[in-house]
């Protein structure tokens, strides 16, 4: 939402607790899974929503490329091989060999400062929060171009301002 200059209002709610979620919220998105950006009378309740919104148009904002081939290899890759991988490397508190061959595989497929070239793209946004947690649990120098992707997502501006480093996993 920041890259591509969304405009949206923040509401923050309890995630636990005594009290649950609340009513609205609730009716808003039955599931209560964060986040959710609401537009008219549109609800998107998943960070794919939202994304595939901004790229077909559905949400105003400044973002001008396309939802196409490229975007879909990367975020299945993040989807279906790095969820399931680091998810089984956080619960076991180190690097397994498969957690390593998607990010040697990831690193080797970083050929620009972006994912998809020169501009920051959905792609970039759906990848970093995993990643950027992921290079926070066990730190991914050894993987350069990966590495050098990280810091050129960590120093754009919109980024910045999203980063929460104290922040639960994403499972």
């Amino acid at each position: 939402l920041e890259a591509f200059q969304v405009d949206y209002e923040v509401k923050e709610i309890s995630l636990y607790g005594a009290n649950g979620k609340p009513d609205w919220f609730r009716r808003l998105n039955p599931k209560g899974t964060v986040p959710v950006l609401q537009y008219k009378d549109q609800v998107y309740a998943d960070s794919d929503l939202i994304l595939d919104a901004i790229e077909r148009g559905q949400v105003p904002s400044v973002y001008n490329n396309h939802h196409d081939d490229d975007t879909t290899v990367w975020r299945t890759l993040i989807n279906s091989q790095l969820l399931q991988h680091g998810k089984e490397a956080v619960l076991q508190s180190r690097i397994t060999k498969q957690l390593k061959d998607v990010l040697q595989e990831i690193d080797q497929t970083i050929e620009t400062p972006y994912l998809l070239g020169i501009d920051l793209t959905t792609a970039d946004c759906h990848a970093f929060p995993f990643l950027w947690r992921m290079d926070q649990e066990f730190d991914l120098q050894m993987y350069s171009n990966l590495s050098g992707w990280l810091r050129k997502c960590q120093s754009h501006p919109s980024v910045q301002t999203t980063i929460q480093p104290n922040w639960w996993f994403w499972w």
